[in-house]
């Protein structure tokens, strides 16, 4: 009964930040092996409509042994895109072909984006940046029918150009920024970032190993509380593999033992029906499984 209160109150609010991150190692080939544009920025949408809707904080995308350095590029470039708010999009983003086809993408609806309330029901709360500052006053694009432009005295920081705000509006109105302490409290959207290989993507964090694996261990109860008391201490790194590879078989090719890291290797889809899961259904699968258990234990 617990669980269904702090749900349904969860549902009309920003959601938590976890104590600690959720970090997504995702290789670039899940795309590699989509045929033509359109259905390589589909299978991106759904890796970040995942990592939206499971709070997920960091996606490293690495250059695994199937993969070209484009797979790489690409990938980001549509992460980055459908992370940021549509109104946003034409300062922050060039025109480029490989996003073409972006029409086919999934909204995102992170808050970032606008789409929780606040507690409050006096103001909203939207992501803008800096587009310009004089002597005396910044102005901002915050996607309302004209810039915001406020005096250099109501700034608790130094801002510069082409850096991204949290603001409060009520209607077209500026009311205040919003402070660093209560960011800090809330999950905005995930950060994607690039590595040249999954030695690189796992070296980049001070954080616990989860290897998605169907040779992996089941989530039974000893292993969930295992998780658990290690998430408590540390970030969690969610280790997925390639179509062709599990995480182990790519650092093999790398020339690297991934059995001499301290990790748990997980199979979250134990008796599957299908002959293979791809890689972005394991991370629906495992993000699910993941949420929950953190979720039940109240650390959300």
């Amino acid at each position: 009964m617990r669980e269904q209160e702090i749900s349904k109150n969860l549902l009309i609010k920003i959601p938590p930040r976890r104590r600690n991150r959720f970090i997504v190692h995702i290789p670039a080939s899940v795309i590699s092996v989509e045929k033509g544009v359109f259905k390589k920025t589909f299978v991106a949408g759904l890796i970040a409509r995942a990592c939206g809707i499971f709070r997920v904080d960091i996606i490293d995308i690495y250059k695994d042994p199937d993969a070209e350095s484009e797979d790489v590029i690409f990938l980001k470039k549509i992460l980055d895109y459908i992370r940021t708010p549509h109104y946003l999009r034409k300062i922050l983003i060039p025109l480029d072909k490989d996003l073409r086809g972006v029409g086919v993408l999934p909204p995102l609806t992170t808050p970032n984006q606008g789409s929780f309330e606040e507690t409050s029901k006096d103001y909203e709360i939207r992501e803008a940046v800096i587009i310009k500052k004089s002597r005396d006053k910044i102005c901002m694009e915050a996607g309302l029918s004209d810039k915001i432009c406020v005096k250099r005295d109501k700034l608790r920081k130094k801002l510069d150009v082409g850096e991204i705000v949290y603001i409060k509006i009520r209607g077209e109105e500026f009311i205040d920024f919003i402070d660093e302490d209560f960011l800090k409290r809330y999950y905005w959207v995930f950060d994607v970032s690039t590595s040249d290989s999954l030695r690189d993507s796992l070296r980049k964090y001070d954080s616990y190993l989860l290897i998605s694996t169907r040779k992996g261990v089941y989530l039974d109860e000893e292993i969930s509380r295992k998780i658990l008391e290690i998430f408590d201490e540390k970030d969690l790194s969610i280790v997925f593999g390639s179509p062709e590879r599990d995480p182990d078989e790519i650092a093999e090719i790398e020339k690297w033992d991934l059995n001499k890291l301290i990790h748990i290797s997980i199979n979250t889809a134990p008796l599957q029906g299908v002959r293979s899961i791809r890689t972005y259904e394991a991370l629906y699968i495992t993000l699910a499984l993941l949420n929950n258990i953190i979720f039940l234990s109240k650390s959300f």
